[in-house]
């Protein structure tokens, strides 16, 4: 709960996590955009950012579940081009 806002405000992190649990991740209209274009011209789809198991700017399962999701949407190529920093 954040102070002064009167209900709980959950952070960057966890809501991601939840998005991906009730299984709306690949239901974000960018994403699945993304997705249609890599499947329907035969293209590789790019994933671009942090990466670490650590759970503090980012979780290795948030990028597992990407995957999984281009891979549901029937993209045969999935490139990870991840940042890495060792701190958490």
């Amino acid at each position: 709960m954040n102070i002064g806002a009167g209900r709980v405000v959950y952070q960057e992190l966890v809501r991601i996590g939840k998005t991906i649990q009730e299984r709306k991740l690949g239901q974000i209209p960018a994403l699945k955009d993304a997705l249609d274009y890599a499947r329907e011209n035969n293209k590789p789809f790019h994933l671009i950012g942090l990466l670490s198991d650590g759970g503090v700017h980012s979780h290795i399962d948030h990028v597992k579940a990407l995957c999984t999701i281009a891979h549901e949407a029937g993209v045969h190529k999935t490139f990870v081009h991840a940042f890495t920093d060792g701190r958490d």
